[in-house]
């Protein structure tokens, strides 16, 4: 081969050896971009995927979930319209988990809240109101100036003019805006009695009462166990009980117009079980006397 071919050919090679890692880092950065879009587009397709399996999954329960929270809705009302003790509410019995399970592994179970425990907003007076846990004199005023009142919602009350969310999460479990604005004695809590101008000691003896004592019958077990039966025997009760003070029982007295032992509005905390699992279902709140709803709200 002529001399100058051996020059060419040798040329030619390093040109080659100079262009091979130029070509391989060109397959290389391809081979990337490639993998770059297919991994877009599967994480884009999983994203879809998911959501739809989400919302399929979301449906599944909406669709079982209303049905059983109507169930729980029904059971609860013939329970209050068929309760022994017609004439006075027991907490112990209101607070007794009522259940009932489903073919499938699906069911529902429930308590009794008593809305007569809770100072009604729409009824109260400023003296009682500003009793309240995060509430002043002057905010108690506004909230009875309020043109929104009678509020629908208790939420409501978060228009007022100088209400707060860290103020209205102090007292929200206090009050409602349902029933006549009686209190039930017997189911009533700490923070309630109090707010109507009961002192401490004399909280603790009621307290005390719901928790131990047997009732007017003085048998263990039976449904007026802790509950005052009727409002015109309270302070006789308490006397029973426990000594009272002069000044405890004018406390007792002063609130006669005020007090209940039997409610109209309950609410029900509900617990859904779908598939094996439970999660929580809407908050209903209903009026004893027509079985009428007056809130269904999810995801309380």
């Amino acid at each position: 081969m002529p001399p100058c071919s051996h020059r060419q050919d040798a040329c030619a090679a390093i040109t080659n050896v100079g262009k091979m890692p130029v070509r391989r880092a060109s397959i290389l950065v391809f081979c990337l971009w490639v993998v770059l879009v297919l991994s877009i587009f599967a994480l884009g397709l999983g994203n879809f995927i998911y959501s739809r399996i989400k919302f399929a999954n979301f449906y599944l329960r909406s669709a079982i979930s209303f049905p059983l929270a109507k169930s729980a809705y029904y059971d609860a009302l013939y329970q209050r319209k068929n309760d022994t003790s017609v004439s006075f509410d027991s907490q112990k019995e209101l607070l007794q988990e009522r259940n009932k399970l489903f073919e499938g592994d699906s069911g529902f179970r429930y308590h009794f809240e008593d809305e007569g425990s809770r100072i009604n907003i729409n009824t109260a007076n400023s003296s009682i109101l500003k009793e309240l846990p995060g509430m002043d004199e002057e905010l108690a005023k506004d909230i009875l100036a309020s043109e929104r009142r009678p509020f629908k919602v208790k939420e409501e009350i978060l228009l007022v003019e100088g209400m707060d969310k860290e103020k209205f999460e102090q007292f929200k479990d206090l009050i409602t805006v349902y029933g006549d604005g009686k209190v039930n004695i017997n189911t009533a809590s700490e923070g309630v009695l109090k707010a109507l101008g009961l002192e401490e000691e004399l909280v603790g003896i009621i307290v005390r009462y719901r928790r131990e004592s047997n009732g007017p019958d003085r048998e263990e077990g039976t449904p007026d166990d802790g509950a005052l039966v009727s409002a015109s025997d309270i302070l006789s009760r308490l006397r029973d009980f426990e000594s009272l003070t002069l000044a405890q029982e004018q406390q007792i007295l002063s609130l006669m117009s005020l007090w209940t032992v039997r409610s109209s509005y309950f609410s029900l905390p509900l617990e859904i079980k779908i598939k094996g699992k439970w999660q929580n279902g809407p908050r209903v709140i209903f009026a004893l006397e027509d079985g009428k709803i007056v809130s269904w709200r999810e995801g309380y």
